[in-house]
């Protein structure tokens, strides 16, 4: 094992592992919960565990869990319409659903609307369970009495929890399934969150492609008892975390990265070549590796998703953001195993 990994590991047990009963407590929380939820909500079907808790990505202190709720009744169906944003499109009704839902989400012209969906089906729902009042009520789960307290962040109802001295949070996302859609990506769901161009009734209407279920695939898929690529995120999403010129940097742009080098990975074997070796002792050699698939995306200014290569997650970024970004990383990645093997500056 080189002085790299060996002082990586060193990196990992001290400040990236999360606490295991810690974790737990706080799953269990959020488990109860979002059950809670899901069944409160008229219509509501499919729950997807996403994010980064569920992947097995997520690092020391991390409190938020996603999940995803398709609120389409059961039989409904949409015909996707792209618009011009990449990964976007709209939901035009076709058939399925009673008066009574149609007549709260779908608009006269027959788009499904999100902010309908947010504000008239699912957040109404969730304030009737926990009771609120001044946007806060209060859960019991399984004996334990949780605190809640509510607040709408984009597409998701997110649900602050407490409960002694243990915290978390739940992001809520409204989706609807692709069991639902016709005319969309294969297995791909749409949550309601509109493009950052788009103006009037169309930010009512625009949903965006959500590939969250395919990435959590990805992670589960490569594990196989070896925890070594997600290990390597965590390292690299902390290293981000402490250093404060690499705080701006959005911890999904490594995370695609990652995503980016399983897929060349799976690319080697199906060409019948050998894959790059995860095992534990060659973990810093894997961190740089991330380090150069960053360096090369940002030198690029493009950067894709392999499950929605129509989306570039680097396109809201800036040019002196991204310049700033690869003088930490470095060309050769090793700047990105330096952050994570060495005491951040104060």
């Amino acid at each position: 094992m080189s002085d790299a990994t060996r002082n990586l590991r060193q990196y990992h047990d001290e400040k990236v592992k999360p606490d295991a009963m810690e974790s737990q407590i706080k799953r269990e929380m959020a488990t109860g919960v979002i059950e809670q939820v899901r069944s409160s909500i008229p219509n509501a079907g499919n729950v997807q565990y996403t994010g980064s808790q569920y992947e097995g990505n997520a690092t020391r202190g991390a409190s938020d869990f996603d999940v995803m709720i398709d609120v389409a009744p059961k039989g409904s169906s949409f015909q996707y319409e792209k618009t011009d944003a990449p990964g976007f499109g709209k939901l035009k009704y076709q058939s399925g659903a009673d008066d009574g839902y149609t007549g709260k989400v779908v608009t006269g012209d027959g788009y499904l609307s999100g902010k309908n969906v947010i504000e008239k089906q699912v957040q109404p729902a969730v304030d009737k369970l926990i009771g609120v009042q001044n946007h806060g009520g209060h859960l019991n789960v399984n004996g334990r009495e949780i605190d809640v307290k509510r607040s709408v962040h984009g597409p998701a109802i997110t649900l602050d929890l407490k409960s002694g001295k243990h915290e978390t949070q739940v992001d809520i996302v409204p989706t609807v399934g692709p069991e639902h859609v016709t005319g969309g990506k294969e297995g791909v769901s749409f949550v309601a969150k509109p493009s950052s161009n788009a103006t009037g009734s169309r930010r009512e209407t625009e949903w965006r492609q959500s590939t969250a279920v395919q990435e959590k695939e990805t992670f589960k898929g490569v594990h196989h008892g070896n925890q070594v690529h997600s290990e390597v995120l965590k390292d690299a999403k902390t290293a981000r975390a402490e250093n404060p010129a690499l705080q701006s940097m959005p911890s999904y742009v490594a995370k695609t990265a990652q995503m980016s080098l399983i897929a060349k990975d799976e690319q080697r074997v199906s060409q019948g070549s050998q894959p790059k070796s995860w095992s534990p002792a060659e973990s810093a050699d894997r961190l740089q590796d991330l380090g150069k698939e960053l360096y090369q995306g940002l030198d690029r200014g493009d950067m894709r998703n392999p499950h929605n290569p129509a989306m570039n997650v680097l396109s809201k970024t800036t040019a002196a953001d991204r310049q700033e970004w690869k003088q930490q990383i470095g060309a050769d990645g090793k700047g990105l195993v330096n952050l994570a093997t060495t005491e951040p500056k104060k």
